[in-house]
């Protein structure tokens, strides 16, 4: 246990913020290497390591989503790991950690490192270093005793709503910044339905709620976080009373006496972006259909609004997609779909029973399920559509924010249970 840490903390000194991962990358391939592993990579920054003859691939991503201070100061509270300032990266540098862990005892085994999950799984969708193996267990689930056996797929959008500017009447309006507060961020999966406010969606109420002359909005952090920090400058009557409220911070400042033409018009379709749950899957208890109004940039003539949707099948993808295909089309404004990837659809396997054997074997009470979040298995399912395919972690909490924590003891389950799988 107190290896793996250290083999943690040695992967968080290397930036691996996604996007910006190649200080990362030449560490675990040099690690790799040097613990004796056949090493192979490609062009999307996957390395793919082989200790003697393997029969089950391990596989995480590498990269994480770098908010606040990074490296991050770790911190031990009781049976948990937390960071100071910013997050942890346990997501999934925890799943690292333990496979460079068995690198070096030289357990047989393929191990798969993946580059910039965080951004729309792009080194799994470019993956050109296949494993070999028939039987791939992803680590990169965040409950323990969890057997995933099915995920969703998403998709990503750009909106742009173009607009030009207007002179208001300076004697009978002032302007205000307006910001959210108390928006904790979380994952737009896994804690989609766990009622965290959006800080778009506070602002965007306001404004609306208010009738605003918007100026300008901007907010979000990363397309699969629900936004933590947003803040618009507008122009309200003047005879107007700020008062800040649970979510909303506001406070008089200067700005030239202008704001966006059809203003309205503007504001009614900034509300009507989808954000939150659509859809529930009751057989495995989990969200079906989703989306995240993820990032608004203000540029000189347009918004850019990034949107992510989720959908546990194919049926799900397209309903969300519907959705925003027709309000791109009653809003009359530019709609680009970015990226894609696949659900994975649930499937019962031999590997899933033995794993839940051996969880139980742990005392341990497993179930199997489904998630609401991106897995890489989807994509390696596809490229490899032999394998079984399962995903299991360790508990970690609130991945994606400052808040994010790792619960100790599962860590040094986890590494116990794939020891065991592995020589099984």
């Amino acid at each position: 246990m107190k290896r793996i840490l250290e083999l943690f903390e040695e992967l968080n000194k290397r930036k691996r913020g996604s996007g910006d991962t190649i200080e990362a990358f030449n560490f675990l391939r040099d690690f790799c290497a040097n613990a004796g592993a056949k090493v192979t990579t490609d062009k999307a920054g996957n390395i793919l390591a082989s200790i003697q003859t393997p029969k089950i691939c391990l596989q995480s991503h590498y990269d994480l989503v770098a908010l606040g201070d990074q490296p991050p100061s770790i911190v031990k509270d009781g049976e948990w790991l937390r960071a100071k300032n910013g997050t942890l990266g346990a997501d999934n540098g925890i799943g690292v950690a333990i496979m460079l862990r068995l690198i070096e005892e030289r357990v047989a085994g393929e191990y798969l490192f993946t580059n910039d999950e965080e951004i729309g799984l792009i080194g799994a969708n470019n993956l050109s270093v296949i494993p070999t193996s028939k039987e791939i267990i992803n680590l990169d689930s965040e409950d323990e005793g969890e057997i995933i056996i099915g995920c969703a797929g998403g998709a990503d959008y750009l909106l742009t709503i173009p607009f030009s500017y207007e002179p208001i009447d300076a004697k009978r309006f002032c302007a205000y910044k307006i910001a959210a507060k108390n928006c904790d961020g979380g994952h737009s999966g896994v804690d989609i339905h766990r009622g965290i406010k959006s800080a778009i969606d506070e602002v965007c109420r306001y404004l609306f709620e208010n009738e605003a002359k918007l100026v300008s909005f901007n907010g979000g952090e990363r397309l699969n976080s629900i936004p933590k920090n947003a803040e618009a400058i507008a122009f309200l009557p003047i005879d107007f009373s700020p008062k800040d409220s649970e979510s909303i911070r506001i406070f008089p400042i200067d700005a030239p006496p202008q704001a966006i033409k059809d203003n309205r018009k503007v504001l009614a379709l900034l509300t009507l972006i989808p954000h939150g749950v659509y859809g529930f899957d009751s057989s495995y208890g989990v969200v079906s259909r989703s989306c995240n109004f993820a990032i608004i940039n203000t540029l000189s003539d347009r918004l850019d609004l990034t949107l992510f949707a989720r959908g546990n099948g194919e049926y799900d993808l397209k309903a969300i997609d519907a959705q925003i295909t027709a309000l791109s089309k009653l809003g009359d404004f530019n709609f680009t779909r970015l990226g894609y990837y696949p659900s994975w659809s649930a499937e019962k396997t031999p590997l899933a029973d033995r794993i839940l054997s051996l969880m139980s074997d742990q005392g341990l009470k497993p179930k199997i399920g489904a998630i609401h979040a991106g897995l890489e298995c989807g994509i390696l399912k596809s490229k490899s559509p032999n394998a079984e395919c399962v995903s299991i972690g360790m508990t970690i909490r609130y991945p994606h924010s400052f808040q994010e924590r790792v619960y100790l003891p599962s860590v040094e389950r986890l590494y116990s249970l794939i020891k065991a799988v592995l020589s099984s």
